[in-house]
């Protein structure tokens, strides 16, 4: 299960990333990512507040995630349990992404 869905993750967080001006990278193996929130793609200037902003929109949508890591602060991390189901993933997912979203519009 975990290659599976630890491919289903790759997968999903690439299309993430070429849809997402504030996304510079994704980097991971398995059930573990980092998602750098940076300020655009041309600069990769990162962005510790966007990344702020990203994890208080997906706590809104019921998403918790612990505060963004890295050196500048500017990277989610994402580390699901094991037991967890291709729906839960999906859902996880489609929180992130309209995270992602609603931080680039400044809602």
């Amino acid at each position: 299960m975990r290659g599976r869905e630890g491919e289903f993750l790759d997968k999903s967080f690439q299309e993430l990333l070429s849809r997402h001006s504030i996304l510079g990278d994704v980097r991971g193996m398995g059930l573990v990512w980092g998602l750098e929130i940076v300020e655009d793609k041309k600069s990769k200037k990162p962005s510790p507040e966007k990344a702020r902003k990203v994890v208080q929109k997906a706590y809104e949508r019921g998403l918790l995630m612990i505060a963004p890591i890295g050196m500048f602060g500017n990277v989610l991390r994402i580390a699901p349990p094991l037991s967890i189901s291709r729906k839960e993933l999906e859902t996880g997912i489609e929180i992130i992404d309209s995270a992602l979203s609603e931080t680039i519009c400044g809602k």
